[in-house]
């Protein structure tokens, strides 16, 4: 078989280690992409997090896709009698397919093969420390998700074509893949996509993010910087938040929950006049004594009604002037805050009164 084709298939499987739940491939003509195949596979079995994560392929793509024998008709008809190509398709892909009932005849190319008796010459210009197909990605500068079966084709065809031309240079420039940013609507925030999405990928809302602005941040990342710092540092008395250590308590174990809070007018007009002991007034601007009022009872704090574009601001103001009414009620002022922090569970009794 001629190592150096210009006209070939490139395809990749995403399985969940024997059953396929992805297939991709690219139909080259002259060193040119014409025609691209892309599926999600239904393999008739739960996917794990391990794979759903690695993948970003999860149970609702698959439970809603074809199955391998309604698939593999297209996939044999796209890749007719051309040469396959791809990455540890001999030992892994190829394997795969034989052992989901369809195995291929076609002459095959396996780029891992090719780049590894470059390797084992030390050809290449600058040392590499394997020859997986992330490693080559990141060895010529290509930009791009990996572990998404049409992503890997594009991945591999760039590769291949590199190797096949003796193209053995580090890449000074990247390849970028990349979407182009449309609008900054999304500047300077940064999200964690976690569980499972029934309408896209991870990579699709990745792409969608960044797109506009926004960064992703992997889960394992946020979570090994919260559990190998964050949890020390609370241990200490020490935070990196607006709120003393001892107020913070961690979430160690998983899951995780997060919700959207949206803000609604869901409060008293007005409410009980107070001064800034929390005391109620009465109708000539006298404290009344023994009688304390917070949160959304306590009226003046929002003048004539509540803020409806910051959603959480009654709870926390509920929380803290029903501290404040504590302390009021307990006799302290704001020049004692050690004897407040000694007396925290009749503050606390006091705050949670206050929720009303």
């Amino acid at each position: 078989m001629d190592p150096k084709l210009h006209d070939y298939t490139v395809f990749d499987l995403e399985t969940t280690g024997k059953k396929i739940i992805q297939i991709g491939a690219l139909k080259v003509r002259d060193d040119q992409t014409v025609a691209k195949f892309s599926t999600y596979v239904n393999p008739l079995e739960k996917i794990n997090d391990y794979v759903s994560h690695l993948t970003g392929i999860s149970n609702y793509q698959t439970d809603a896709a074809p199955l391998i024998d309604e698939v593999m008709p297209d996939f044999l008809d796209f890749v007719g009698d051309d040469t396959l190509v791809g990455h540890n398709i001999l030992s892994f892909d190829c394997n795969v397919l034989a052992d989901n009932g369809y195995p291929v005849a076609n002459p095959k190319l396996d780029t891992l093969l090719l780049a590894n008796s470059y390797k084992k010459r030390g050809l290449f210009a600058d040392p590499i420390p394997n020859v997986r197909l992330s490693t080559l990605k990141e060895y010529y500068g290509i930009n791009i998700n990996s572990h998404i079966a049409i992503s890997d084709c594009i991945t591999n065809n760039i590769v291949y074509q590199k190797l096949r031309d003796g193209d053995l240079a580090k890449a000074t420039e990247i390849i970028d893949f990349t979407p182009k940013q449309v609008d900054s609507r999304l500047a300077g925030q940064r999200f964690v996509i976690t569980g499972q999405f029934r309408q896209a990928t991870r990579y699709e809302l990745t792409s969608l993010i960044q797109s506009h602005g926004g960064k992703v941040t992997c889960l394992e990342s946020v979570e090994a910087s919260f559990n190998g710092t964050m949890f020390l540092r609370l241990e200490h008395g020490l935070s990196d938040y607006i709120k003393e250590a001892y107020r913070i308590t961690p979430i160690k174990k998983k899951p995780y929950y997060g919700c959207i809070l949206g803000g609604r007018i869901l409060c008293t007009f007005d409410g009980l006049r107070i001064n800034t002991k929390m005391e109620v007034l009465d109708e000539n601007h006298d404290p009344i004594p023994g009688l304390y009022a917070a949160g959304n009872d306590a009226g003046g704090f929002f003048w004539g009604s509540y803020n409806d574009r910051v959603p959480g601001l009654a709870a926390s103001h509920a929380h803290t002037f029903g501290r404040l009414s504590g302390q009021s009620a307990a006799g302290l002022t704001a020049d004692e805050p050690g004897k407040a922090v000694a007396q925290e569970a009749h503050v606390d009794a006091a705050s949670g009164a206050s929720h009303i």
